[in-house]
């Protein structure tokens, strides 16, 4: 029996990993910041950015813009206001890309087709700094001079959750978690936070090293949210309970810090190394859920600084005041399922238990299916066991009593572009009843 869809394209192979391939940006001096993308961020598979400008000059105030995997730049400038300082950016549910406006204090959002619309802050000089969906559908975002946390729905309506934490504190990077809640860093009192949709918050400081500065956040495959400080070589993991355990990488104590950090197709988490490399060079690290980091050289003058998975399986990154581009680094594309647990070890003989939580994907966007069969069938599917479908996309299988069983469960999903079909099979015995 199984349960689930899928889809399917052609798997193409990639060069070394660690290999650059830098892509010009048409403006000048266009200073790009952050950036996002992947499946299924964007039905076209491209990955968006943000460019903020470091002098502000006629045509050159700030600007959202976008790069396919074969690097065509597209910028869009009509709709933003001149000087607002488009920041993060992130993707909603419905193919539209979201933005804020630091130096604005708006929140925007942009179509595919590049119409943008701006919702001014309801608290002036909040200065909006990341974003990114939440499990309501609706965009939340950090609020770094007022301490607080926003959201915004589709239409515009903003919501502000005074979190009690102040102007000291300065929420930058936000992300969401596997428990459904949104966390942040804060970058000014060194800790992590975390709100739920009900607007609750709870800080973290522990563990986490002294005048570290928290900066950007981002949710691993092992149910930790992962984070840069951008005052020293290491990269923090929380758990949704709290425990932090930091991991330092061999950077340059003079110039140390890292900017962005994303998910990887091969299941480590990238982030943005800027100049705090070896010597001051500039670097894309890699660390592993282990914490065994790697540093690869990005060549002179690029000082990455946005992190993102593109469509094609790769790591892209932007050149933050470097050499005004954007960059892909080639990794080792692997699909794997995304916040979706872990399957059971045995099953009672009489009762449900759950296979599948919720509506589970893979990082190329592939829904997984679930196949049951009985290794050793008593009577036969539909009286040994049946699989159920509940809401959000819950998977549990149902056992009649038939004892002994042993029952063969795949978990799989076919392959996707660069990425490699993926499949688990785990051998179930289903033990007597309590």
């Amino acid at each position: 029996m199984t349960i689930g869809v899928s889809g399917a394209t052609s798997a193409t192979a990639g060069p070394s990993i660690g290999l650059v391939r830098e892509y010009p940006i048409p403006t000048a001096s266009a200073n790009p910041s952050w950036i996002t993308g992947g499946l299924p961020v964007s039905a076209n598979g491209e990955l968006w950015f943000t460019m903020q400008p470091i002098t502000q000059t006629p045509g050159n105030t700030g600007a959202v813009a976008k790069i396919t995997t074969a690097g065509v730049v597209t910028e869009y400038t009509a709709g933003i206001t001149p000087g607002s300082g488009p920041s993060s950016i992130a993707a909603d549910g419905s193919g539209n890309m979201w933005f804020t406006e630091a130096d604005g204090n708006q929140i925007a959002m942009i179509t595919p087709a590049g119409v943008v619309t701006e919702y001014p802050l309801p608290v002036p000089n909040s200065r909006p700094a990341g974003i990114a969906l939440g499990p309501d559908g609706n965009m939340w975002f950090t609020l770094y001079d007022t301490g607080n946390i926003g959201s915004i729905t589709s239409a515009g309506l903003i919501t502000e959750y005074p979190t009690g934490l102040g102007p000291t504190a300065g929420p930058y990077g936000i992300a969401l978690g596997p428990d459904g809640n949104m966390w942040f860093t804060q970058l000014k009192a060194n800790a992590i936070g975390v709100i739920t949709p009900a607007g609750q918050v709870t800080t973290y400081s522990a563990g986490i090293t002294p005048a570290s500065s928290p900066y950007m956040i981002a949710a691993g495959l092992d149910g930790r949210l992962w984070f840069t400080q951008g005052e020293s070589n290491a990269i923090g993991a929380i758990t949704t309970s709290g425990q932090v355990t930091q991991y330092p990488y061999p950077g340059d104590p003079a110039n140390a810090g890292s900017n962005g950090i994303a998910l990887g197709a091969d299941g480590n988490m990238w982030f943005g190394g800027g100049n705090s490399g070896p010597g001051g060079t500039q670097v894309i690290g890699r660390m592993t859920p282990a914490g065994t980091a790697t540093l690869f050289n990005t060549g002179a003058s690029s000082n990455p600084f946005g992190v993102a998975l593109g469509s094609d399986g790769h790591i892209w990154f932007t050149n933050y005041a470097g050499n005004n581009s954007i960059g892909r680094m080639y990794t080792s594309a692997r699909q794997l399922p995304v916040n979706c647990g872990t399957l059971p070890t045995k099953i009672a003989a009489k009762g449900e238990t759950v296979l599948l939580a919720g509506d589970c994907v893979t990082n190329a966007g592939n829904r997984l299916r679930i196949t049951v069969t009985a290794v050793n069938p008593a009577h036969g599917t539909g009286k040994d066991f049946v699989l159920k479908r509940g809401p959000g996309g819950k998977i549990t299988i149902r056992t009649f009593g038939t004892f002994p069983l042993k029952l063969s469960i795949t978990v799989r999903a076919d392959r996707r572009g660069v990425f490699p079909a993926y499949s688990l099979t785990r051998i179930v015995s289903v033990h007597r009843s309590a």
